[in-house]
């Protein structure tokens, strides 16, 4: 068994280089199957870096230079379950795919989800789930299935119907999944979603989690188990961190309770309709509370002037009182 360019490079170093690195690699992990094919790939790889530098084997296509096919290796081996004419992939009988890495009538089987299934929407906007997964190829059929949970209150449970989403193919075992829209982004501590690949839209993958959360709230574990931070508040099944504010002056106190707002006798007041300078969630990015809390029913002005709240209906007085809002730096 050799690599698919093995031919058109067995008189050069290649091989010698390949072997001793592969020789080390064995002898840690005790295992010949395991570095096989990488190593394979790697003789290819090199030895068609050589060969795309001959003159040689370049050809003109409309004055742009192309490397002839003949010295062209396939995906991955073919899977050692094809054979390579020319680049391309015939694969055996009860195989498909680029790679012949599919094996016909067996649904796709998922090892893991990157990240180990868990995003914190304090460090990334968590819209895409990338998945690691076995026995799919590119094709018009290749979706997600995307089943939404509640992982709020201990075990995770249906909270919805199932969608069928279309997957992107980044690999041969590896497809990423876009993630619906939740209130974790407005603010609800945590949710879930069960994902389940298809590449023909018959056969589906076992189903795994993966847990969007807000990281100052709440804590997961692998199997949707999440617990609420100390130091915290989830009212109305929003997270709120120790100190924030909502629009009636009352605030988060953990101390007195972590479910309901706690009311408090003094609270800077700055305006008719402005509490505090920060400490309320931002409208323009919800991961930041560097804007102001409004009381009276006022609203945020956001982007003109973050730390300053007005009347709803009168966002044109929005940096009206530099004295009391100093202008942002530019």
């Amino acid at each position: 068994m050799s690599a698919s360019l093995y031919s058109k490079c067995q008189q050069s170093n290649i091989l010698t280089d390949i072997i001793n690195g592969c020789v080390e690699d064995i002898k840690y992990s005790d295992s010949v199957d395991a570095f096989k094919l990488s190593a394979m790939n790697a003789y290819d790889s090199i030895c068609y870096n050589e060969l795309a530098q001959d003159p040689k084997n370049i050809h003109y296509v409309n004055g742009v230079p192309v490397v002839s096919s003949s010295v062209s290796g396939c995906p991955n081996q073919c899977s050692l379950t094809g054979n390579c004419v020319s680049g391309v992939c015939h694969c055996h009988h009860g195989y498909t795919s680029g790679d012949c890495s599919v094996q016909i009538g067996v649904a796709p089987k998922i090892y893991r989800l990157r990240g180990d299934g868990f995003c914190d929407i304090r460090t990334r906007p968590c819209r895409q789930a990338n998945v690691i997964v076995d026995n799919i190829m590119e094709s018009d059929t290749l979706s997600c299935r995307i089943t939404p949970m509640n992982v709020s209150n201990g075990e995770p449970v249906e909270s919805g119907p199932a969608v069928n989403i279309k997957g992107e193919f980044l690999s041969f075992l590896e497809v990423q999944c876009p993630i619906p829209e939740s209130n974790v982004m407005k603010g609800q501590s945590a949710k879930g979603f069960k994902i389940s690949i298809t590449s023909d839209g018959h056969l589906y993958s076992q189903e795994a989690l993966f847990i969007v959360a807000d990281g100052y709230c709440t804590k997961c574990s692998a199997d949707g188990v999440c617990t609420d931070n100390p130091n915290t508040c989830v009212i109305d099944g929003m997270c709120y961190r120790n100190g924030d504010q909502n629009n009636e002056g009352q605030v988060c106190d953990p101390a007195v309770s972590t479910v309901n707002w706690t009311s408090i006798k003094t609270v800077q007041e700055i305006d008719q309709y402005t509490a505090t300078y920060t400490g309320c969630r931002c409208p323009d990015n919800t991961n930041s509370f560097n804007c102001a809390c409004c009381k009276n029913g006022g609203c945020q002005c956001g982007e003109i002037q973050p730390n300053q709240c007005t009347h709803c209906n009168c966002k044109k007085l929005c940096g009206s009182k530099p004295c009391l809002f100093p202008p942002l730096a530019p």
